[in-house]
């Protein structure tokens, strides 16, 4: 994108017009969606812990988490 000295922006700062926000999305969903895809089992809470993943994982196979 090429610089024009005929659009400068009178309320933005150096005189610049901005383009958007920058995409500020949380991994979290990617996150929650690899654990899925990885083991089958979703986990809709945050923070996902790793006593959270042992646990599901120790519940999925039948078992049971200590504490």
């Amino acid at each position: 994108m090429g610089q024009s000295d005929d659009c400068e922006e009178p309320t933005g700062p150096f005189g610049a017009k901005s383009l958007g926000e920058i995409a500020t999305g949380s991994p979290a969903p990617a996150i929650s969606d690899a654990l899925f895809n990885a083991l089958g089992i979703h986990f809709d809470t945050l923070p996902i812990t790793p006593e959270k993943v042992l646990r599901a994982i120790q519940e999925k196979e039948g078992g049971y988490a200590d504490s």
